[in-house]
């Protein structure tokens, strides 16, 4: 039976680079972007300047791999959370919501470095905020999955766009959990709110 798992240098490729992501996430959080070089990473990380560039461009590149790594675990548990083919949407709703804070809590460090330094990330516009357009198309078409299920179930309204309720939902969610940051509040208790506005706003008349 063939091994079905990467050749052994390719699999020792990628776990150089998830050490190098997880020394960078550590001084990143510490030092911020702008106090944070590469060859503050690669001392952190026990590897040659020279092996960082080997798996990244620039600093830039390698910030905007660490917010897709946080970013693409949370998408799959949110698009698994929408195929549940048994349970009905206000509790993949709320599971949605529950799931969020608990991403949060366990990345906030990070997430707090992101929301409070966005100046010093990749540009949106730029060659290497490539990934982080994807990353935030996806974002919302996930969203839009879970806001279909609803409207399939007669909860949400039918008539309205579910792009543009899911891009409501991600506001929402993105605005109280930017609030929960800043005052050092729960995550959690600030997204009851953000449950209420949009089933209200936008529940099935």
């Amino acid at each position: 039976m063939d091994d079905p798992r990467p050749p052994r240098r390719e699999r020792e490729r990628l776990r150089h680079r998830d050490e190098i992501l997880d020394a960078a996430e550590r001084l990143l959080i510490q030092r911020g972007v702008e106090g944070t070089t590469m060859e503050d990473i690669a001392r952190e990380s026990e590897f040659a300047v020279g092996s960082l560039y080997k798996h990244f461009r620039s600093k830039e590149e390698l910030v905007e791999v660490l917010v897709l790594r946080h970013a693409e675990e949370f998408f799959d548990r949110v698009e698994a959370l929408s195929a549940d083919p048994t349970a009905p949407f206000p509790e993949i709703f709320d599971a949605f919501l529950t799931d969020y804070a608990k991403a949060a809590d366990r990345s906030i460090p990070f997430l707090r470095l992101l929301f409070t330094g966005t100046r010093s990330l990749p540009a949106m516009d730029s060659e290497t905020g490539e990934g982080l357009r994807a990353a935030a198309a996806r974002y919302i078409e996930v969203v839009a999955g879970l806001v279909r299920r609803g409207q399939r179930e007669g909860v949400l309204d039918g008539a309205e766009d579910p792009v543009g309720m899911a891009t409501a939902l991600v506001g929402l969610i993105d605005g109280a959990a930017r609030s929960a940051f800043f005052r050092g509040s729960d995550v959690a208790a600030s997204l009851v709110l953000t449950r209420r506005c949009f089933l209200d706003g936008f529940r099935r008349r």
